[in-house]
């Protein structure tokens, strides 16, 4: 595709994605979702529009960050029932129970839709104008607790100590380098042009985690 066509598909997205708040909600006119999905996918665009939520989750889930989503998951599962983790939130300077408020949670969502890694029905979430993940909404919201909560702080901190705990098929798991795929997002509609946009996401690194180098990664969404 030359370069003409590659600047008049952008116009015309853009000239349609006018009448939306953000590229989320373009997405949700056009995908079936129950009004529960609906509602927690607003509360999610709205919470991680603050990029730098963002910035801690997208190296965690994309597999380039020192913690990985096996270990996420043994804290907050196991280790913090055994060892009884309580710290007081550096937000709010209340106790936090992490195992007991992770419980909560569960039975408010179920696994469906709180679950830290990216299971079921996955979704092109969009967390600026032109860069998206590919995710799930139970992944998202997960991670709106873990990051509300300090759990990744707290994970980022004591990570040495929390792998030493995990079983040694965990931590072999925890160590695979992750990627995102290459997706299409079909778009029923009565205009047949089809609108493309290649969109490559960018991010900062939070300084008090560590990174691994990361693969660039491009993802191309496609309306019909």
């Amino acid at each position: 595709m030359n370069t003409e066509n590659n600047d008049n598909i952008k116009k015309k997205a853009t000239i349609r994605n006018k009448k939306y708040k953000s590229p989320n909600e373009h997405i949700l006119k056009n995908i079936h979702i129950s009004s529960q999905e609906n509602t927690l996918i607003v509360t999610l665009d709205n919470f991680f529009k603050n990029k730098e939520f963002m910035d801690v989750m997208l190296p965690i889930v994309s597999g380039y960050s020192v913690i990985s989503l096996r270990a996420l998951d043994w804290f907050v599962t196991n280790y913090s029932k055994s060892k009884k983790i309580s710290y007081a939130l550096r937000s709010t300077n209340t106790c936090f129970n992490v195992h007991y408020n992770y419980k909560a949670q569960l039975k408010a969502f179920n696994k469906k839709f709180f679950d830290p890694f990216c299971r079921g029905n996955r979704i092109p979430f969009f967390y600026d104008e032109e860069n998206c993940i590919i995710t799930t909404i139970g992944q998202l919201n997960f991670f709106k607790w873990a990051i509300s909560n300090d759990i990744i702080h707290y994970v980022s901190e004591n990570l040495k100590t929390i792998e030493k705990d995990m079983p040694k098929s965990n931590k072999k798991d925890s160590n695979k380098t992750k990627t995102a795929k290459t997706v299409k997002i079909k778009k029923k509609s009565s205009n047949t042009s089809k609108l493309a946009s290649q969109v490559t996401y960018h991010k900062k690194v939070p300084e008090t985690i560590p990174q691994k180098k990361k693969p660039k990664v491009k993802i191309l969404v496609t309306f019909e």
